[in-house]
């Protein structure tokens, strides 16, 4: 069982894409979905695994969730010259 999603060749909407990954790549660290596996390329995005349909769709409904409470940006590391994705739930913003 699989869902791909395919890259548009848009940077808007691949950048979505881009911020999909590392956030289910987040939820799958935190709830511990180690059956779930996670692929990432030129191509897609693409998220397979799992006992079965439901549990792909359970995971993809949590990631979603966190996709809509993340605030998310982008922040230059000056020393690395590089940029770095943050994601920040928005209870760990309460703590700032």
């Amino acid at each position: 069982m699989e869902y791909r999603i395919q890259v548009r060749n848009h940077w808007w909407f691949d950048a979505g894409i881009v911020g999909l990954y590392f956030i289910a790549d987040q939820v799958k660290r935190e709830e511990n979905y180690d059956n779930i596996d996670l692929k990432f390329d030129t191509e897609s995005l693409t998220i397979y695994g799992g006992e079965s349909e439901d549990k792909i769709r359970e995971f993809w409904n949590i990631v979603m969730k966190s996709w809509h409470l993340c605030i998310g940006m982008y922040q230059l590391n000056h020393k690395k010259k590089n940029w770095n994705w943050l994601c920040m739930m928005e209870a760990q913003m309460n703590f700032l």
